[in-house]
């Protein structure tokens, strides 16, 4: 309603329905841009809202001046904490004609000045969302104001440190309010007397700064607050295995100090930011070093700001639905330890700059859709032992610089389309514990240099085409348990030899040109519990030492017009 001539007698009644004035001794003013005077106005017309919320005696009046430049808010909680001090808030507006200066005045409820102080701290870090009623902010503001017995008597509001102890307790409750608190597995001591460093799941640092939030697998739900960027002396956030939803607060860049970040099996979706998460500046991250949001929906590119993180040695964004190629950047990540990005749907050729991650121990990148050949330059990473390539469509040999790995002790390149031989470089590979590399196209004979591999328990060659006989230097490998060369073209008699692999427990040898009868000592090798001779063109009948092998399931070709095999004992004659 406007106040005019024809209106003035309305406006005083209106007028007299509120208190009278209460003096402005004692009290402190801010000033406001009168750009800002609108969105001020919102927050004072939001904050009478909160009346019940903060107050338990409401004190209001309304202000403003006769030259309409300023108004003042008063506010002051009675009996409590504080007194009846008042705090006065003095903003500055725009010249407005008298009959607008009722747009920007409100009744507000009145807190002690202590409590003042309070609620300005929460405003600068909530905003406007801690005056939304049922908001996880305004329960959090709620709690801590009215009902938190360790602030009032552990907070001096003469103290200049006193946010030092306030805005950790109010952002790990709002935690509580905002990722569904109530049905936590563990949430001992939240909301109580004790200081937060009891609080479960935090750690704190001798002079009482949060350094590591540690709630894995607590049935944590809903999003991540902004707010936890307030914890600029966090080092540890370890919120793996819950329900978190959404992605990672805009404002995380703030956490300085971060060393540690795992939100690994989560519910966490939305696009990778083209410009990422990450701050612009790599200083402000400079010290993280573990990242790990594996196992949830991502979905995007990796943001070029990742590659920045020079000091990060352990990334872990496998499971997810991440597109695009893997940025050469990628090179500038020199302390990598563990790079695993497998499982996505990443594609275009492996960039020569992997060949930078000198310090690189274990690389996954199976399960995408990389392709072309596999960069000679990897030679580099001489402190390599896992290499995790397969299910892509790599192509072309594979390159001799691979066998310089002498540390490498699992080789997974399965399931791509190399080309080329078996070189018998690979002899260098004396830590070798696994290699698979079926369903390739590869050819040639396998190297009788295999013997040096004296650690080696897992050869699988199946489903390319390679041929010749076996190497005698094969069944000297004692620590070998799974021997599969299944849908090759290997021929031969095999050697009585194979009975010495006493490790051995998969032996597949199927869909090859073998012949000649089945060696009876293979029934030296008792930890057998599969065995596949079919499509072969053995003779004879399955020595009776194989079938006294109680756990082995045998294939044989013993039945048909071309069968050759006889045998008693075999799960199945096709």
């Amino acid at each position: 309603m406007r106040c005019d001539e024809n209106t003035i007698d309305k406006c005083n009644s209106r007028e007299q329905q509120f208190p009278p004035p209460i003096n402005n001794e004692g009290t402190y003013r801010l000033r406001v841009p009168s750009c800002l005077v609108l969105c001020a106005a919102i927050v004072v017309l939001s904050l009478s809202v909160m009346g019940t919320l903060l107050v338990e005696q409401l004190i209001t009046r309304y202000a403003v001046s006769n030259n309409a430049k300023t108004v003042t808010i008063q506010t002051g909680r009675v009996g409590d904490r504080g007194g009846d001090e008042k705090v006065a808030i003095e903003s500055k507006l725009p010249t407005l004609s008298p009959s607008k200066q009722h747009m920007f005045v409100t009744a507000l409820p009145t807190l002690s000045e202590f409590d003042s102080k309070l609620m300005k701290v929460i405003l600068n870090i909530s905003g406007t969302a801690v005056l939304a009623d049922g908001t996880p902010q305004h329960k959090a503001a709620d709690w801590i104001i009215h009902h938190d017995t360790f602030i009032a008597s552990n907070i001096n509001p003469d103290d200049d440190t006193f946010e030092k102890i306030f805005t950790p307790r109010y952002v790990m409750s709002l935690l509580y309010y905002s990722m569904n608190g109530l049905n936590w597995h563990n949430a001992t001591q939240y909301l109580g007397e004790k200081s937060v460093c009891a609080w479960y799941g935090v750690t704190c640092s001798w002079s009482e700064d949060i350094i590591q939030i540690k709630m894995p697998m607590n049935n944590m739900a809903h999003s991540i607050p902004q707010e936890i960027s307030e914890m600029t002396t966090l080092e540890v956030l370890d919120l793996a295995g819950n329900f978190i939803e959404g992605w990672l607060p805009s404002k995380v860049g703030r956490l300085e100090n971060l060393q540690f970040l795992d939100l690994a099996s989560n519910d966490l979706n939305g696009t990778l930011p083209p410009r990422g998460w990450l701050p612009s500046k790599v200083g402000r991250l400079e010290n993280l070093q573990f990242l790990d949001l594996a196992s949830n929906d991502l979905n995007g590119t990796l943001p070029p700001s990742l590659c920045d993180l020079s000091n990060l040695q352990y990334l872990h964004l496998y499971e997810n639905s991440i597109k695009g190629t893997l940025p050469t950047d990628i090179g500038r990540m020199v302390n990598l330890i563990e790079l695993h990005l497998f499982q996505n749907e990443m594609g275009g050729s492996l960039p020569s700059e992997i060949g930078y991650l000198t310090e690189l121990d274990d690389l996954q990148l199976h399960d995408n859709e990389f392709s072309g050949p596999i960069p000679s330059q990897i030679s580099n990473v001489l402190s390599l032992r896992r290499l995790y390539l397969d299910g892509n469509i790599l192509s072309k040999a594979i390159p001799n610089s691979l066998w310089k790995l002498q540390n490498l002790e699992f080789v997974d390149l399965f399931d791509n389309l190399l080309t080329g031989s078996l070189s018998s470089s690979i002899g260098n590979l004396t830590n070798l514990v696994g290699f698979d590399l079926h369903a390739n196209r590869l050819t040639g004979t396998l190297p009788s240099i295999v013997e040096s591999l004296v650690y080696l328990e897992e050869l699988n060659l199946s489903t390319n085409k390679f041929t010749g006989s076996l190497p005698q230097a094969l069944f000297g490998l004692e620590a070998l348990s799974t021997l599969k060369l299944a849908g090759n073209e290997f021929f031969g008699t095999l050697s009585e030899r194979v009975g010495d692999l006493n490790s051995l427990v998969d032996l597949d040898l199927s869909d090859n040109e073998f012949s000649g009868p089945i060696p009876s000592e293979i029934g030296n090798a008792v930890g057998l519990t599969a065995i596949n001779f079919r499509q072969n063109n053995f003779s004879g009948s399955v020595p009776i030492a194989i079938c006294d092998l109680d756990k082995a399931v045998i294939f044989v070709d013993c039945e048909g017009d071309k069968s050759k095999v006889t045998c008693n004992c075999c799960t199945s004659c096709p």
